[in-house]
Order: C-alpha cells, then sequence, then structure tokens
C-alpha cells in the first residue's frame, strides 16, 4: 500500500504534507505547554517570595526561619519537586522595626526533556524573584 502511494505523486506529496503538519503541531503543542510551565513557575515563585518575607518583616525576633518555613508550607501546595529545586535566601541588616527584609528565592523549573534537547537550552534555567518588606515592631 505504501508503494501505490509513493508512486503516485499525489499521495506521497498528500503523506509528507500530513506528517509535516503533524511535526508542527507537535512541536507547537510542546512550546504551549512549555511556556505554560514557566509562567505557572514563576508566578508562584513571585508569590511564595511575597508571602515568606511578609512572614519574615512579621516575626523579626527569627525572620529566617519564619520565612524559610511559610515558603516550605506555600511550595509544597503548587511548586514540582521543591525540596530539590528551589533554594531560599533571607538578607537583613537587623531586625529593628523600620528595616528591610529582602527574601529572594529561586527555583530551578522542570522542562521537557525533548524541548530542552531540540532548542539546546541551559537545563539548569532558575526562575528567580525576590520580595523586601519592612520589619514590623511586635506588640
Amino acid at each position: 500500500m505504501i508503494k501505490v502511494l509513493l508512486k503516485n505523486k499525489k499521495g506521497s506529496e498528500n503523506i509528507i504534507s500530513f506528517l509535516f503538519v503533524i511535526l508542527m503541531l507537535f512541536i507547537l503543542f510542546i512550546s504551549f505547554a512549555q511556556l505554560i510551565v514557566l509562567g505557572y513557575a514563576h508566578l508562584y515563585v513571585q508569590q511564595a517570595a511575597y508571602v515568606s518575607a511578609r512572614a519574615a518583616a512579621s516575626h523579626p525576633e527569627n525572620p529566617e526561619k519564619y520565612a524559610v518555613d511559610t515558603f516550605q508550607k506555600y511550595a509544597s501546595k503548587f511548586l514540582y519537586d521543591w525540596q530539590h529545586r528551589a533554594a531560599v535566601q533571607v538578607i537583613y541588616n537587623s531586625t529593628n522595626p523600620g528595616d528591610p527584609v529582602t527574601v529572594i528565592i529561586s527555583y530551578n523549573f522542570p522542562k521537557y526533556p525533548l524541548w530542552t534537547k531540540f532548542l539546546r537550552l541551559d537545563p539548569n534555567q532558575k526562575v528567580t524573584a525576590q520580595a523586601t518588606m519592612i520589619m514590623e515592631e511586635t506588640p
């Protein structure tokens, strides 16, 4: 059957066109899926940084512990494999009210292996977000 289609020029052109369109649709689908994963990771890493900075600012007695604990609670709900892919950094000079506390979160977002190899992307790309809050007074 394939030999008959290949001998018939119209049949072989249709098969090649069909395969080309299927390949392009597959690449387009993978591209959109990867873009959605990247957007999802960026959105939730930014929100996790904000929530962690808020927790650190409202607990000046130990801002680093509260920031990391809050991030762990938040990330466990939304980020894939966050224990091995995320890093939290808390920066503050002092715990006096009015001083800034900054939380920086880096997350190595998941990528499709086919997509990474096809475009020769670095498999260790990170989504990074930071949030800064002002230390609050404790009552």
